[in-house]
């Protein structure tokens, strides 16, 4: 596939997962900011697609951390929402490849 086709699947694939799971668009677009803004801040070096998997699941989870702490705290602005969710994705840059690392150590560290 060429690249606008996979970029046109994946966005498709986003926005049907994101209604399945009720995750609010507002909440993922301020996770993926936060992830990336995290990511480039970051010196640590990563190929593209580790890159791009790691920003992925770190929006994906700051949003959906961010819209639970603001249904917690009860918090119904907008406002709320979008700070939250940028501040979980980005935390969950920094958790997330730790997290990658650990496990891809201790499955390399199996004996069979």
């Amino acid at each position: 596939m060429t690249e606008p086709t996979v970029t046109i699947a994946a966005s498709g694939l986003s926005a049907a997962l994101l209604a399945w799971i009720g995750v609010d668009a507002h909440a993922v677009f301020w996770g993926f900011s936060g992830s990336t803004l995290t990511l480039v801040m970051t010196d640590a070096p990563m190929s593209r697609g580790r890159a791009v998997v790691t920003v992925v699941v770190c929006a994906l989870s700051g949003a959906a951390l961010g819209q639970y702490a603001a249904e917690l705290f009860a918090s119904s602005s907008r406002a709320g929402l979008i700070a939250l969710a940028l501040v979980f994705g980005a935390g969950a840059q920094v958790l997330v490849p730790a997290i990658i690392n650990r496990f891809a150590r201790g499955i390399s560290g199996v004996k069979s």
